[in-house]
């Protein structure tokens, strides 16, 4: 499941989207861009389910999420986190320092 919260700059929740089948690595840049451009929002927060035990990304996924900040930003709006979520508990990447 992937989910994208678009927040306003107050971090107010403009919109909330769910895939329930879709990933980060299927998901278009794009279509993340255009819908919180749609929403006048400022803010966005990615989330992703994990179906294992422990929420883990992988290389590929953290460099995706990177190049997804940098793509946002040239749209005026800030990638917050990218959060994964699991049976045992959740993974930040904002909290770890890697976004």
């Amino acid at each position: 499941m992937f989910a994208l919260l678009l927040l306003d700059k107050r971090y107010r929740v403009l919109h909330f989207h769910k895939t329930p089948n879709s990933t980060l690595t299927t998901a278009y840049p794009r279509d993340i861009i255009q819908r919180a451009l749609r929403c006048k929002a400022s803010t966005v927060v990615l989330a992703r389910g994990f179906p294992s035990e422990k929420p883990r990304c992988d290389r590929t996924e953290v460099k995706l999420v990177k190049t997804l900040k940098v793509l946002l930003a040239l749209a005026d709006v800030r990638l917050l986190d990218h959060i994964g979520i699991a049976r045992t508990g959740y993974m930040s990447l904002a909290e770890r320092g890697q976004l």
